[in-house]
């Protein structure tokens, strides 16, 4: 009895120092493959930030622009005529970049939205063409400035309703802002939208079966944009991470009596972040674990098995030469 045991011990303990190494290699490698990912989806999106900031640097120092910020009534006879010259010295990034969705220059001294297709009054561009929920013009407006003035790249998505020839729609967007400045001062701001779905696209790479979420942020702390499975309150789990922020090699924390394994890869713009389900992550480590279950159960059972038969077979023997 003693040598059967001490042969089955010993394959449980190899196969149990055998597991917890594939634990750590499972979590090593899904932490790695993730920063990868992460490296990638932030050099791909800091050369459409490139492009979009010399976009706003082009339309800032465009002469149309310039000139325009000085006139203070152009909607007044006989200066109506700057609002179209403006409008055709004005680049038309639409058809050559996907990635934005529009621009839009707010000009502080006449109060007019201007772009290459439109032109609008403050309140007009909020009550005709776009407004953004949750938010009056004025709270959104002096936010925007405020951030212009940072210059520091992309803020929070925020949800916009959008009208056009009496039709309605709604999209998500992550807007750039740019200062325009005259003589010295502000004078307004370059608005540049760009569609969620497009920095999404860029995070769907990760794996976010079993309730994952994905998010990026900024270095003011703003959640620039967030890709889950299901609804989630992003701010709440944000605060979940950071209070749970831990440099273990393998940080976890628990999200409605889940655990999720989180990965972080910091650059130097944004931090991006992958809380991934640990069922999910562990999968193959749960697989092997099945498999020495079975393994164990088997050998027990086949150990019983001959065990029996052995004892059998000496009782019998025994009997026979008994009798």
């Amino acid at each position: 009895l003693g040598t059967y045991l001490l042969i089955l011990i010993i394959p449980i303990c190899i196969g149990h120092v055998y597991y917890t190494k594939t634990l750590s290699i499972v979590y090593s490698s899904t932490h790695e493959e993730n920063n990868k990912l992460f490296q990638h989806i932030s050099t791909v999106l800091d050369e459409r930030i490139e492009e979009i900031s010399s976009m706003a640097n082009q339309i800032a120092s465009n002469h149309f622009v310039t000139s325009f910020q000085g006139k203070a009534n152009p909607l007044e006879y006989p200066y109506t005529y700057s609002i179209i010259e403006t409008q055709k010295g004005l680049p038309n990034y639409n058809t050559t970049n996907e990635f934005i969705y529009n621009y839009y220059i707010f000009f502080d001294k006449s109060h007019l939205v201007l772009n290459n297709q439109m032109a609008y009054t403050y309140s007009q561009f909020y009550n005709i063409h776009m407004s953004f929920d949750e938010l009056s013009f004025e709270d959104w407006y002096e936010k925007a400035t405020e951030r212009s003035l940072n210059h520091s790249g992309l803020y929070e998505e925020v949800s916009v309703t959008l009208r056009s020839n009496d039709i309605t729609s709604s999209m998500r967007v992550i807007p750039f802002y740019c200062p325009l400045t005259s003589y010295g001062k502000s004078d307004g701001f370059i608005a540049i939208f760009i569609p969620k779905k497009e920095i999404d696209s860029l995070l769907s790479s990760i794996n976010l079966n079993g309730n994952g979420i994905v998010y990026i942020e900024n270095k003011n702390g703003d959640i620039i944009t967030h890709l889950s499975e299901k609804e989630c309150n992003i701010k709440e789990i944000q605060t979940i991470v950071n209070q749970n922020h831990s440099h273990n090699t393998f940080p976890e924390i628990l999200l409605n009596g889940e655990k999720m394994v989180v990965t972080t890869t910091e650059t130097s713009n944004y931090t991006y972040v992958a809380i991934q389900s640990e069922n999910v992550v562990l999968k193959k480590a749960h697989d092997l674990k099945i498999i020495q279950i079975v393994v164990f159960l088997l050998s027990g059972l086949i150990g019983i098995l001959v065990a029996f038969t052995i004892v059998g077979c000496v009782i019998s023997v025994v009997s026979f030469k008994w009798e």
